[in-house]
């Protein structure tokens, strides 16, 4: 198997016995009842979110790539280092509660 062959076989995405280029074909895991939905239309200029029964919000190309930034640079990355800082956070909270009379045992 040639090297462009493995990258092709493994790095892509699997739909419905096919090799589909990475991230294609993603759906989103739904709660119990109303499945969210998430919906790019108008030849990719606005993103739609909602459930199967209503729709909650939409917004521009340029909106959605900002609220992307937001979340992924500002919130994740920037704010809780990849989830790092506030797993640290939350265990030096537990251990002063600890040392408080009648904190966390």
């Amino acid at each position: 198997m040639s090297v462009h062959d493995w990258i092709y076989k493994n790095l892509g995405s699997e739909a419905c016995g096919n090799t589909v280029a990475p991230g294609d074909w993603m759906d989103l895991q739904p709660p119990l009842q109303y499945p969210p939905v998430v919906h790019v239309s108008e030849d990719a200029w606005t993103l739609w979110i909602g459930t199967a029964t209503e729709w909650h919000t939409h917004m521009s190309r340029g909106d959605a790539h900002r609220l992307a930034w937001f979340i992924l640079y500002r919130w994740w990355i920037r704010a809780e280092w990849f989830g790092l800082r506030r797993r640290l956070w939350f265990w030096a909270l537990r251990k002063r509660l600890g040392e408080i009379p009648g904190g966390l045992s």
